[in-house]
């Protein structure tokens, strides 16, 4: 969701999928880049779980090789660092496909709430069509 504000009036805007809004001419990573909140669940494509993944971004890990040799004796061993996402694509697919989902806050970590069915929250009684009628 973002929002655009023009002669005094506010537009919410909804993707359902960031590569639906390519139709901006190469200008969509601006809709997501200043949304005030992104709501992320149910990603069931890898190419979208893996923007998300780069998004939210990773995190230095301590790494060690061992040199070995034909016996298996270790000969010498050396360390250092790799990045690592602080969310795989596959996590953001499991995780978050039904009762769970991870909200953006700009300039906030990532949060990971519970869903809530709005068809069965009380408070919202009579504000929305129900889609399971037909």
């Amino acid at each position: 969701m973002d929002e655009i504000a023009h002669d005094g009036e506010i537009s919410d805007l909804f993707f359902q999928n960031p590569l639906s809004i390519f139709v901006h001419k190469g200008h969509w990573a601006s809709f997501i880049g200043n949304a005030g909140v992104r709501a992320l669940f149910s990603l069931y494509d890898y190419e979208t779980a893996e923007y998300w993944s780069k998004f939210i971004g990773g995190h230095l890990v301590a790494t060690t090789t061992e040199q070995r040799d034909i016996w298996g004796l270790t000969q010498g061993s050396s360390g250092g660092e790799a990045a690592r996402p602080l969310i795989r694509p596959e996590e953001i697919m499991l995780r978050f496909a039904r009762d769970k989902m991870i909200v953006l806050k700009q300039g906030a970590r990532p949060i990971e709430v519970d869903r809530i069915s709005y068809w069965l929250d009380k408070t919202l009684a009579g504000l929305w069509d129900d889609p399971r009628a037909v």
